[in-house]
Parts: structure tokens; C-alpha cells; sequence
């Protein structure tokens, strides 16, 4: 099912590391809504890090195109999460301008699953999203 190349160790070492700060700094502060916010951000960048790398050690296509999308779901969500730690951390009041985000990446996050707009294949060759 899976065979990790020299493609899939940089972006599952660095994920592993993001995925570790993550924890650590969410430890830090678990009440903080700065350390909530930035752990989440980090998450996601984690996810899709580990989500590329499992992308570049499938074997077959069906497996890359699965793990393609799932790795888009984090993908679509960074730049939303990374708005709202930003807001979060100037400690601004931007209520409604984060839930629009989250309804423009809902909206994304539909597409990706509903049609072929965003991912419509994966190359055979490199296992590079098309």
C-alpha cells in the first residue's frame, strides 16, 4: 500500500516537527486563545505535511488521489486559521470577517469533494497532484 521514497522524508520529518510545536506550545497555555489559534494553524500545516508525504509513498493512484484530497482539506483551511490567530494576536475584533473565511473554505472544501475542480488526478510518474 505505501513505500516511503526520499520524496516522503522531508515533509514527514517537518510535519512531525510542526506537529510537535503544535503540542508544545498548546501545552503551554491551554486557555490562551493565542496558543489555541497557533497550535490549530500549526496542526493544519502539520496535517498537510504528513499528508504529502504519505501522498508521495502510495503505490497506486487511487490511494495518491485519496490522500491528495484529504491533504487539501488542510490545505484549503491554513490561510483561514492563520487569519484568525493573526486577529487573535493583535487582539483586534474581527468576528464576522473569520466566519466569512470559514464559509469561503467550507465552500472550498465542497468543491474539493463534490467535483474535480481542484484535484482532478494525481501524475502517475511524480504521484504530483494535477
Amino acid at each position: 500500500m505505501f513505500d516511503f521514497t526520499l520524496y516522503s522524508i522531508p515533509p514527514m520529518v517537518f510535519g512531525t516537527l510542526f506537529l510537535a510545536q503544535a503540542f508544545f506550545v498548546y501545552n503551554k497555555n491551554r486557555k490562551n486563545p493565542i496558543n489555541v489559534t497557533f497550535a490549530l494553524a500549526w496542526l493544519s500545516v502539520a496535517f498537510w505535511l504528513l499528508g504529502y508525504s504519505m501522498l508521495y509513498s502510495a503505490r497506486d493512484i487511487t490511494t495518491a488521489k485519496l490522500w491528495a484530497k484529504l491533504t487539501y482539506v488542510d490545505v484549503i483551511f491554513i490561510p483561514t486559521l492563520f487569519y484568525q490567530f493573526t486577529v487573535v494576536f493583535l487582539k483586534k475584533k474581527r468576528n464576522k470577517t473569520i466566519i466569512f473565511n470559514y464559509i469561503i473554505s467550507t465552500i472550498f472544501l465542497l468543491f474539493l469533494f463534490l467535483t474535480d475542480s481542484l484535484i482532478s488526478g494525481v501524475n502517475k510518474d511524480r504521484k504530483s497532484v494535477v
